[in-house]
C-alpha cells in the first residue's frame, strides 16, 4: 500500500498529522487520544499496514 493511501486511511478515520520524526510520521486520533505511527517509505507492506491501522484503534483498511 502506498503511503499517501495509509496517511489518507488514518485521516478517513478522525486521526491528524502530529509532528515527523527522523524515518516515521505521527499522527494522533483526537477522539482516542491514541497515536499512530507510519514509517515514510514508498510502499508499506500490508503488514506493517495492519499494524499501524490498529495502533489508534481503528480497524485495517480491508474491513
Amino acid at each position: 500500500m502506498k503511503r499517501q493511501e495509509v496517511a489518507a486511511y488514518l485521516r478517513r478515520r478522525g486521526c491528524e498529522f502530529d509532528r515527523e520524526g527522523t524515518r516515521h510520521t505521527r499522527y494522533i486520533n483526537l477522539a482516542t487520544g491514541d497515536f499512530s505511527y507510519p514509517p515514510r517509505h514508498q510502499e508499506v507492506p500490508n503488514r506493517l499496514v495492519r499494524v499501524i491501522c490498529r495502533q489508534p484503534g481503528s480497524p485495517h483498511p480491508w474491513e
